[in-house]
């Protein structure tokens, strides 16, 4: 089962949840799934969405925000 996550770049844990349970017909919890990817010395991390609005350059525009100052 690892070199089959190894061969996918990143995997959510429901996602493995359902390949444990499709290939070897076993029922885990996430949590229990976080623990075996653990074990198996790999790393995760929780999505998050991206804010679409954000412009490209928000780090320049928050700098220059500060250099305004407040008076």
């Amino acid at each position: 089962m690892k070199e089959r996550l190894k061969s996918k770049g990143a995997w959510l844990t429901p996602e493995v949840r359902a390949l444990i349970r499709n290939d070897f017909n076993v029922v885990y919890s996430n949590r229990q799934v976080s623990r075996i990817l653990r074990e198996f010395k790999m790393h995760y991390a929780k999505p998050y969405a991206h804010d679409y609005h954000r412009p490209e350059n928000a780090g320049e525009l928050f700098t220059e925000s500060l250099k305004g100052g407040c008076g």
